[in-house]
């Protein structure tokens, strides 16, 4: 037999989805446009009525047992039998009931469409339908391969979602709808159980007859639904050993597969999360005006399965599904407020709970709530709970903007220890510089020297770089490394990233591959940068000392020789022959010579640098006899730093001092801060003009 060509096959399960699509939009029509609204809400098969829309003479509690000419016993008998046909609004139907064990016939005011019983209606399950059809279809779109496990998982949403499509219309026995849901119940047996036997791996090898007798089983049982040949509840049986079956399948796994129970716990967790809303806002009459905000939680259990049996397949899905743990808690915690105020409301506030003013104000909370809690709930979660302290996404941002501004290696190793790895719930990492043929460690977390390369076997390491590495390879260097990304500018390596264990299964997606491969080039970047700020720093320190070497010299040279030798030469002169203004003069160049002196060189620094900045404000001040005055405001200090940074802050004072003389027009200049063996704060401060630090200034000429 020729097997189907790819494409042929692609446009058949294409038209399969969008067959079940047809199906849920046909379902969902006749729910709003053709079910009868009747006022009231009813089982069909016990014929017990929970609540009603409008007021009349029958009571939440009493239990239907004919309606018009048809009894709840043919209704039970002839799933295709239905109720209300040809009923205009106004018209009067005799409804029979059971109230008090005392049988009763009302002449019934059909009602027809009210505001109450359509948003009744709107709030029901029929939209989680659609939910399981767009887990379906992203199955077939996004996930490959087409194996067992692929087919089984799209056949288990499309079968949840016809089922549910037509439960909601089930009990008016319309469009063959009870039919239909029967049908499916039984065709689903078979397919969950087989699903929970291969989900996330196959559990053990079984017979190849086995499942094609599961499906023969559920297809002859779906075809006696169709012909009517069961009795009416039968169809119970299947759901019951669909649902018995699969958590059987699932405490079988997580006992006997420990490598597995992650994506086992996860399920049960998520199943059980889903679920106790449900069974909680459940009242026990039946009708809870409550019970429908808990289907809500149900949608996150289709999209639980896809993450749980795909996750190394997702890609940016995976990424998401991650960050699906907080955003599923923020609304589980929020519906259980949300069930918890609806009966406050209603008891309390005497608001009637099905009223369109308190689904509004609910609706409208909701939203508030969503809108300015989630984003800090989030945070909580991934922070106290994950371990994470921000999103990928998130930290890609703030990486960048971080590592602007790293001054050094230590504060960019920290910013990988503290921000990088508990993002990534990362365990093991080494993070090497690769420099003139030798590999420096900047820094490792979780391994030793010993577990790190050498410069040999960079080329190999190299060549494995940007994908997964699975454990136990044969010939494999360093096993305990997952990870390779090399830290590369203009195509020459300058680094190399290994990681290794990480929570929970030491796996790295393609996505976060990409995430952290995109954080590498950053680093690269910023290590570049680092390297050359040092080099720049260390020609820097070796120009400024060598200028300050030059000034101590020229210093010495003005003092002990030019001076010396201007005294000796005015000692030599007949100071009677000399004019008063020809010695005015020569006072002032000796002067001028002395204040050189002492801008090339304080002498004063070798008391300290409390000392040389009092003798520097009391030289200006001297020198400004008619300017600013100059205010030193520092603490009495003898505390000694180094030789080079007393010189450096000495510098900084006397130019800030100097350009505030010169174009400031102060009237004062304040000189003051403290002087701490561990600590330095020096500020100049002038009231004089200043210029506003947004303006743009053109130099002349330009």
């Amino acid at each position: 037999m020729t097997s189907l060509s790819p494409r042929l096959q692609s446009l058949l399960e294409q038209a399969l989805s969008f067959f079940v699509l047809a199906v849920l939009v046909f379902y969902t029509y006749v729910l709003f446009a053709e079910a009868p609204y009747a006022g009231f809400e009813w089982y069909a098969k016990g014929g017990k009525l929970f609540g009603t829309f409008t007021p009349s003479a029958l009571q939440p509690g009493d239990i239907i047992i004919q309606i018009g000419s048809i009894s709840i016993a043919e209704l039970l008998e002839d799933v295709r039998q239905t109720v209300f046909d040809d009923v205009q609004p106004g018209d009067k139907t005799p409804i029979v009931v059971i109230r008090n064990g005392q049988r009763i016939t009302i002449s019934y005011d059909f009602p027809g469409i009210t505001q109450n019983e359509f948003l009744n209606r709107l709030s029901s399950q029929w939209w989680l339908a659609f939910v399981f059809w767009t887990a379906g279809q992203i199955t077939l779109l996004a996930l490959r391969p087409k194996d067992t496990r692929w087919r089984l998982f799209v056949a288990f949403n499309l079968l949840t979602a016809v089922c549910i499509a037509t439960s909601t219309v089930s009990h008016w026995r319309l469009r063959e709808s009870s039919i239909v849901l029967r049908m499916g119940i039984w065709l689903s047996m078979p397919v969950y159980w087989h699903l929970h036997w291969v989900i996330p791996k196959p559990l053990a090898s079984l017979p190849r007859v086995i499942w094609p007798a599961a499906y023969l089983l559920g297809a002859a049982l779906a075809l006696a639904e169709f012909f009517q040949v069961t009795s009416h509840n039968f169809y119970t049986i299947g759901f019951a050993a669909g649902v018995a079956g699969s958590l059987m399948l699932f405490i079988i796994r997580f006992i006997s597969k420990p490598e597995q129970r992650f994506q086992v716990g996860l399920l049960l967790l998520v199943s059980a999360l889903a679920l106790v809303p449900s069974v909680i806002s459940t009242n026990p009459s039946g009708f809870s005006s409550t019970s429908r905000y808990s289907l809500f939680f149900l949608p996150i259990l289709p999209f639980a399965y896809l993450y749980a049996a795909y996750r190394r397949q997702l890609s940016g899905l995976e990424f998401r599904g991650n960050r699906l743990i907080s955003l599923y808690l923020f609304f589980f915690l929020l519906g259980a407020v949300m069930t918890a105020l609806v009966p406050f409301a209603d008891d309390i506030l005497n608001v009637p709970a099905n009223t369109l003013f308190l689904s509004v104000l609910i609706n409208l909370l909701i939203a508030a709530i969503a809108i300015f809690g989630f984003r800090p709930f989030q945070k909580f979660v991934e922070r106290r709970l994950l371990g994470i302290p921000m999103s990928a996404t998130d930290l890609l941002e703030h990486y960048s903007a971080q590592i602007v501004v790293s001054p050094d290696m230590a504060n960019l190793a920290r910013l990988i220890r503290t921000e990088i790895h508990p993002t990534f719930l990362i365990r093991q990492s080494a993070l090497l510089r690769y420099d003139d043929q030798r590999l420096e460690v900047m820094d490792m977390a979780g391994v030793s020297s010993e577990m790190l390369p050498g410069v040999a076997e960079l080329p190999q390491l190299l060549a494995e770089s940007g994908q997964y590495r699975f454990p136990a390879k044969p010939g494999q260097l360093y096993p305990w490394v997952r990870l390779i990304i090399p830290l590369v500018i203009s195509q020459k390596p300058v680094g190399l990233w290994l990681l290794g264990r990480r929570d929970p299964d030491d796996f790295y997606s393609r996505e976060e591959i990409a995430i952290l491969q995109a954080l590498a080039n950053q680093t690269a970047i910023a290590l570049t940068h680092i390297i050359q700020t040092e080099r720049l720093y260390a020609l820097y320190r070796v120009n400024i000392d060598q200028r300050e070497t030059e000034r101590a010299s020229l210093a010495r040279e003005l003092h002990d020789n030019v001076l010396n030798q201007l005294a000796i030469l005015k000692m030599g002169f007949d100071q009677h022959t000399l004019s008063p203004h020809t010695l005015q003069r020569w006072d002032e160049m000796i002067a001028s010579l002395r204040e050189i002196v002492s801008g090339l060189r304080s002498a004063m620094l070798n008391y300290g640098l409390h000392i040389a900045l009092s003798a520097l404000v009391d030289d200006l001040n001297d020198r400004a006899e008619h300017g600013p005055t100059i205010l030193l405001d520092l603490s009495q200090s003898d505390t000694r730093y180094d030789l080079q940074m007393e010189q450096h802050l000495y510098r900084i004072v006397q130019q800030a001092c100097d350009n505030a003389l010169r174009h400031a027009r102060a009237q004062t200049i304040r000189v003051h801060g403290q002087l701490e063996p561990d600590y330095i704060e020096l500020l100049v401060e002038d009231d004089g003009m200043g210029f506003e630090a947004s303006r743009s200034w053109t130099l002349p000429g330009c």
